[in-house]
């Protein structure tokens, strides 16, 4: 049941944008939030019911996702003194969002997780990776030949901005440069495909970089899921893709031995190959050359903040910048525990609606103790992850999966980081939280693996089926007495 629920969630976050049904006319309830409630109703049946203990391997990162928990509650005396209704209101909802989240985490930091089970979730997202990059491709086509399925319909309310876009007029953003559109497949913008392939290279290059065992034998499957994945990452044209590789190959050069260098100089060759044709056929068939367009966006982000203050069209950097400003004007005026979790819309000077950065939200809305509890989590938990990478002492205790997982999650967390202190917000969302769960699962595995600092919690002395049972037979016996 618990492999059934954990790969159903992680198939069911690529469905974000399709709603089951509306709830309070402002939130969309999609397939994953009722997979996930399910999973937390059946832990729940595991540790009262079943009556089975919680084992923690306890480490600094998880005093600041306990501390984030608490400085959200903590956000909401601002709206509870100074506030409307409607702020309360608003405050209550998105902190119910986040904790509802977050509790992923706190299952997967205390309720043991198979390896197995976080390997099969990988390799679901490595299969359908393939496809999802092929159909990101042909709607590159598509789109300039007017060809079904070019555009994606979405249905879930919430990608309106707090009620004030009608989701039918929420389309995929794709722009495009003469016959040449960014590649979306089926995401809601270009970066979001890059992002989602940034991680599946991880997937892929990793192992192979670190020697321990790629997810499938089959060297075929591995050339595809490169050349696909590799391809889709280029067409998005995204700077979040091009960062996200770049982080990747900073961490290995940083971490890794000598040795494992020499791979790598045969995969960013068979890259450039693969791009350079990728970028011809493009330039072929529609008089645009991608490398040109990343070349150009390159010296515009460079020139920032120089006489030339306009890049290419749809560079963000610039709005994205500005929401940042605004935030940290936000939190001026609540500097200790934020204006409230969910509240940054509310304040009229600044008039922002939506801010582009995780880091950013968290420092507005959660203040000093939301941003230090933030910020702390992802520093303790590189320096965790790092030194998994840097001591090969802590190799010899685990079996191959846990090795080849265990020497992913850095470059899992550099990814997080790239996302939420970077280039977007996933601050109250499932693509943050149930990552995390996973890089917090696999480190606890890891420590009672290892024989580390381990608390036990059991919240129930005697299982509930025990007690339930026992009252059953007591009262059968009362009754066979009494007929006797």
């Amino acid at each position: 049941m618990t492999q059934f629920c954990i790969i159903l969630m992680f198939f069911t976050v690529f469905l974000y944008n399709y709603q089951v049904f509306p709830l309070a006319g402002q939130y969309g309830v999609t397939s994953l939030d009722l997979i996930t409630l399910l999973f937390y109703f059946y832990f729940i049946k595991r540790i009262i019911w079943n009556g089975e203990k919680l084992l923690i391997g306890w480490h600094t990162a998880i005093y600041f996702f306990f501390g984030l928990l608490a400085a959200v509650l903590l956000s909401g005396f601002t709206p509870l003194l100074n506030g409307s209704a409607p702020q309360v209101s608003q405050f209550i909802k998105t902190s119910i969002h986040i904790i509802f989240l977050g509790f992923f985490v706190f299952i997967a930091l205390s309720f043991q997780i198979k390896t197995e089970i976080w390997t099969n979730v990988i390799k679901m997202w490595l299969i359908l990776s393939i496809f999802i990059n092929i159909f990101g491709i042909y709607q590159i086509p598509a789109r300039a030949y007017d060809l079904p399925l070019a555009w994606l319909d979405f249905t879930n309310i919430s990608m309106g901005v707090r009620g004030t876009i009608d989701v039918d007029l929420v389309k995929q953003l794709s722009l495009h440069y003469g016959d040449f559109f960014r590649a979306t497949s089926i995401f809601p913008e270009p970066s979001a495909l890059a992002s989602f392939n940034v991680i599946i290279f991880s997937f892929l290059l990793i192992p192979y970089i670190q020697k321990t065992k790629s997810f499938f034998q089959s060297k075929i499957l591995n050339v595809i899921l490169f050349i696909t994945t590799l391809t889709g990452l280029f067409l998005t044209f995204s700077m979040t893709g091009f960062i996200g590789i770049v982080l990747i190959l900073t961490g290995i050069f940083l971490l890794e031995s000598f040795k494992r260098l020499i791979p790598l100089i045969i995969v960013i060759f068979s890259s450039i190959i693969i791009i350079f044709l990728t970028d011809s056929i493009v330039t072929k068939f529609s008089g645009v050359s991608v490398a040109g367009l990343f070349q150009n966006r390159i010296e515009g982000i460079i020139n920032y903040g120089s006489v030339k203050k306009e890049g290419m069209e749809g560079e963000s950097i610039y709005g994205r910048v500005s929401t940042a400003e605004r935030s940290i004007n936000i939190w001026k005026e609540h500097p200790i525990n934020g204006i409230g979790m969910g509240l940054i819309s509310y304040d009229k000077k600044q008039g922002l609606k939506f801010n582009d950065f995780s880091s950013f939200t968290a420092l507005a809305e959660l203040g000093l103790i939301g941003f230090i509890s933030f910020t702390g989590m992802f520093i303790s938990l590189l320096i965790i992850t790092s030194k998994y990478i840097t001591n090969k002492k802590i190799f010899e205790y685990l079996e191959p999966n846990q090795k080849r997982l265990i020497g992913l999650l850095f470059y899992l967390l550099l990814h997080q980081v790239l996302i939420n202190f970077i280039t977007g917000n996933n601050l109250v969302r499932d693509s943050l939280w149930l990552p995390m769960g996973m890089i917090f699962s696999i480190i606890n595995l890891t420590i009672i693996k290892q024989g580390g600092k381990i608390f036990t919690v059991q919240l129930v002395k005697t299982p509930l089926r025990t007690t339930f049972y026992g009252a059953i037979n007591k009262h059968l016996a009362i009754e066979k007495e009494k007929k006797m």
